[in-house]
């Protein structure tokens, strides 16, 4: 008989991490007076965050009160001594505001941050009373912790339908909207008005202190001992507990395991009903609401998330804390991004048991490793929280300085995805300069005019270093963001040298060991060396994917958890128009009676275009059939000589570079990349979010990551001709659904990538101030 478990042996743990630019070189700013307006404290993961953040502004010497509507009996949240508690007394929120108003002008208030939609309509409210009718500025931040959506499809009473029309007349009213995850931020973005101030702040979850302590040992392994699975939430429906019943009973039939579902709600009775007619009553236990959570979830062999939606999913963060294994459905929004994508854990989909099952038994045959998972939880810190919504509510302050290293204007992956973030950046407030080896190539004309370019106008790569060390001591950025390997070598370099303070972070695009054994020259040779020597000295390391990150890791003698993984920025909000614009070709009109393949990128040897023409050959002889290859290179007239060889001039065109290539893969049968060895594989991204089929080579690294290892696309092994010729299949769009296809690419956004940059450029500068 296993022992009762002990609810109490820890306190639980706190904190979150954060998205908002920070603002760095100036004083601390003086103490405000902060109003927190919560409903209630009635246990919820909103509830939750903001009062954590309230605890951390009074520990700093802010003066912080939450203010309620209306107190409650039974399990609440314990404020921590240093905050006021203010009841309103208010049944309704819609009549709330004037209350609220009355009590912030009286109080002193410089700022209300308030949370869930209708206390945020009611904030906003209050806010424009402040201003009307006692004359005073009441600075009015709205935080969203849930898809509204998802709260919609939940809620569907008349107050909940009409939130879209009210959130998108009065947000734009407050001084700030902050969302807990990139994907709320994305849905919020579709229904605001596109110069809404829109910020993503990672919920406060975990200390700085726990986050960078010693993990916590393993359990020593005990046949006698049953496995121990955890799951944490409101027994409520969004949350899906039935379904981990019925995967738990499947998974008890194979091994000894226990279940313990910490949390109290509406569904208990139901839930205790299932567990009996699944014959599992004696191995589940639902103790209600458990303080010592954190010593429950180091305790566990596996966490568990069923939830059907989420708008973050703090207990996820919490597991990652404590080290331990996770298995989490792929809900919209939320574990995706603190997963990084199934880095951390494991995603299954909603509402799938055997699935379930099969994740969890999948995990404990594997060792994990616990370190790497407590290093992501780093990612979501009360501190970096808090300093990310101090640079939201502190209206002055001289904003985070920003130097992005690049070679050129090329129409690469690269510098599509860094042109990207450059717009997201300077949208949040962050200060760009553009440092360049060249100020030449097709994207060129996409900056913005007013953007600064610096432009070194060497000769060779590592003649860029002594203007670079220049820059760095004459204008100090913040924050020096390198892309490709030799510039990140250059820019390390000029770091070391210049010895001004400047965080650098260097990103990896590409594979380092395929690079170097598909450069012939000396300088691919030697860069795995290179990197030994010089990345270490990097303030932060990113990598595109999780296989460029590994790579990175073994090729350069890296430490893996201490490189973040970053997917490029593919769908930003013009992504739907650029989609919608005409495209000028017949073969474009003509697609729909004959089939058109569409790849894009240089023609270079990485790419492979050889290997696509040898097998579009041989699936044209069986099927008539396009092909259209977008993009210039090198190895143009070796091409046009092999289209001849194979008498294919009249079926395959190469138009050049295409500033505009969405028309031609919305109207492709299917978009193909042949590529030997990738970073990421931003392309495949931006056909899938077009709703096309895309078939891929499964080449090191990016392609097999974005497609799921073929749930959502065709993968052939490299360089393999009849593979290839096979997939191009002038049916493939009915075996993919475009809906499914959008839907994956969602998790690409632009948001999401520059909400991990800026938590990323935060942590550097939190360490820089303590250092």
């Amino acid at each position: 008989m296993n022992p009762p478990l002990d609810h109490t042996a820890f306190d639980r743990i706190t904190t979150g991490s954060d998205t908002a630019e920070v603002p760095s070189g100036a004083s601390p700013p003086p103490p405000a007076s902060i109003v927190i307006f919560l409903p209630s404290l009635t246990i919820g993961g909103a509830e939750i965050s903001l009062i954590r953040l309230a605890g951390g502004f009074a520990a700093t010497g802010d003066r912080v009160a939450v203010v309620v509507q209306t107190s409650v009996t039974g399990e609440t949240i314990p404020l921590p001594p240093e905050v006021e508690l203010i009841v309103l007394g208010i049944r309704r929120t819609w009549a709330s505001p004037f209350a609220l108003a009355r009590f912030a002008v009286a109080w002193g208030a410089d700022v209300m941050i308030a949370a869930l939609p209708h206390n945020n309509l009611a904030a906003i409210f209050a806010g424009r009373i402040a201003h009307l009718r006692y004359r005073r500025h009441l600075r009015v931040v709205v935080t969203e912790h849930a898809p509204i959506g998802a709260l919609i499809a939940a809620n569907r009473g008349f107050r909940y339908r009409i939130l879209p029309l009210m959130q998108r007349w009065l947000y734009p009213m407050a001084d700030a909207v902050v969302c807990a995850s990139s994907g709320i931020a994305t849905e919020l973005r579709a229904t605001l008005p596109v110069r809404t101030p829109i910020h993503t702040i990672f919920n406060p979850i975990v200390s700085k202190v726990l986050s960078s302590a010693e993990p916590t040992p393993p359990p020593e392994p005990d046949p006698a001992r049953s496995v121990l699975i955890v799951a944490a939430g409101r027994l409520a429906p969004e949350k899906d507990f039935a379904t981990l019943l019925r995967a738990f009973a499947l998974l008890r039939v194979q091994i000894p395991a226990r279940l313990v579902i910490a949390g109290e709600g509406t569904e208990r009775p139901r839930l205790m009903a299932l567990a009996a007619a699944l014959g599992i009553t004696s191995d589940v236990e639902m103790p209600g609401f458990v303080t010592g959570l954190p010593a429950l979830l180091a305790r566990a062999d596996v966490f568990v998330s069923t939830s059907r939606f989420e708008g973050f999913g703090n207990v996820i963060a919490e597991a990652l804390a404590c080290g331990t294994r996770i298995v989490a459905t792929d809900c919209p929004v939320g574990p995706r991004e603190i997963l990084a994508g199934g880095a951390f854990g494991t995603l299954v989909p909603v509402g799938d048991a055997p699935a379930i099952a099969g994740a969890i038994s999948h995990a404990l045959d594997h060792d994990h490793d616990r370190a790497a998972l407590r290093h992501r939880a780093a990612d979501f810190t009360v501190e970096a929280s808090m300093a990310a919504y101090r640079a939201v509510i502190t209206p002055a302050g001289r904003p985070l300085s920003l130097a992005i290293y690049m070679h050129d204007f090329s129409s690469g992956g690269v510098e599509h995805a860094v042109l990207s973030l450059i717009g997201a950046f300077r949208a949040g407030g962050i200060d760009v300069t553009l440092l360049v080896h060249s100020d030449a190539g097709e994207l060129r004309g996409r900056l913005p005019p007013d953007l600064p370019v610096v432009n070194f106008a060497t000769g060779r790569t590592i003649a860029d270093l002594p203007p670079l060390i220049r820059y760095l001591r004459r204008n100090r950025p913040d924050i020096l963001l390198a892309n490709l390997d030799h510039n990140n070598l250059i820019a390390t370099l000029a770091s070391l040298i210049a010895r001004t303070g400047t965080r650098l972070v260097i990103v990896q695009h590409n594979a380092l060991s395929a690079e170097a054994s598909a450069m012939p020259s000396l300088k691919y040779r030697l860069l795995p060396l290179a990197y030994r020597i010089l990345a270490p000295r990097a303030a932060g390391i990113v990598a595109v994917s999780a296989g460029v990150a590994d790579d990175l890791a073994h090729c350069a003698g890296l430490d893996r958890a201490a490189i973040s993984v970053i997917n490029n920025p593919v769908v930003d909000d013009g992504f739907a128009a650029r989609t919608a614009a005409p495209g000028q070709h017949p073969w474009i009109s003509e697609a729909a009676t004959i089939p058109l393949f569409v790849t894009a990128g240089r023609l270079v040897a990485q790419k492979d275009p050889e290997t696509l023409i040898r097998a579009f050959a041989i699936a044209r002889a069986r099927h008539q059939m396009r092909l259209i290859m977008l993009g210039e290179g090198p190895l143009r007239p070796r091409l046009e000589a092999l289209i001849a060889e194979h008498g294919l001039a009249d079926a395959v065109q190469m138009p050049g570079y295409v500033a505009n290539p969405l028309p031609w893969f919305a109207a492709a049968t299917g978009f193909v990349l042949a590529s030997r060895y990738e970073g990421f594989g931003n392309v495949l991204v931006e056909a899938m979010a077009c709703g096309t089929p895309v078939i891929s080579t499964d080449c090191p690294h990016g392609p097999a990551e974005i497609l799921d290892n073929g749930t959502y696309g065709t993968l052939v092994p490299p360089g393999d001709i009849e593979a290839l010729a096979d997939a191009l299949d002038p049916d493939l769009r009915r075996h993919w659904p475009a809906a499914a296809l959008r839907a994956r690419a969602d998790h690409y956004t632009l948001a999401a990538s520059a909400c991990c940059y800026r938590s990323l450029f935060a942590r550097l500068m939190d360490r820089r101030a303590v250092s």
